[in-house]
């Protein structure tokens, strides 16, 4: 998979803030097109796909989820990989369906998943199903993996140019200074809304909206 490069001449590069000790490839606008467009039977691996998209929360974070979660119009995600993973998500427009039709009965906001690896974790056996199909979608067996959908949505978050602290608290990092990592309670409701819903405008319409020819 490659990484998005529309509207800019050059590549897009991951924030100094944002770096870790390794670079995930990201899927362009027209692996994205193709396979958010492809159809399956299988309704949780198609959610899983929109819902990793479209608010940038790690497989496993979205896995872990309960419908007690579903919480004033968001996301609640109690833990993850660091202090910095527990947050608070919008739901943005383009995957309120899918919230809605999950959050009517009791327990898992996506029931029905095997735990497996050393951590038992909720995601270990769905994220292979995933990929393998994202594989036999995009052909691209190298490099198409499910994970590629969170650096997507990174990417969108710097080309709509999200001030670094509201980038770092969607994605569940940690922020880059003492002030802001003790002392701050992060941004409001209303700011956390608003760049949700200018990263899914994005989205939805620089890179899933087909291109016009001319």
């Amino acid at each position: 998979m490659r990484m998005p490069t529309h509207g800019s001449n050059k590549p897009y590069e991951t924030p100094s803030y944002a770096k870790g000790s390794v670079t995930s490839e990201r899927s362009n606008p027209g692996e994205l097109r193709k396979l958010l467009a492809s159809k399956s039977k299988d309704r949780v691996l198609i959610d899983l796909i929109w819902l990793s998209l479209f608010t940038g929360a790690r497989v496993n974070e979205i896995c872990s989820l309960t419908v007690d979660d579903v919480v004033d119009g968001g996301l609640r995600i109690r833990e993850g990989k660091s202090d910095a993973a527990a947050r608070w998500l919008p739901i943005p427009e383009d995957v309120r369906e899918v919230v809605e039709r999950r959050a009517t009965g009791e327990g898992w906001l996506i029931p029905g998943l095997k735990p497996g690896g050393p951590d038992k974790k909720r995601s270990w056996n769905v994220q292979k199903r995933v990929n393998r199909w994202i594989d036999k979608v995009l052909g691209d067996p190298e490099n198409a993996t499910f994970h590629s959908l969170r650096p997507s949505y990174s990417t969108a978050c710097e080309q709509v140019g999200l001030h670094q602290y509201t980038h770092c608290e969607l994605m569940g990092h940690k922020k880059p200074n003492l002030a802001t990592q003790v002392y701050s309670e992060g941004k409001s409701v209303a700011q956390l809304r608003k760049a949700q819903e200018e990263v899914s405008r994005h989205i939805r319409e620089e890179w899933l909206r087909p291109p016009t020819s001319d």
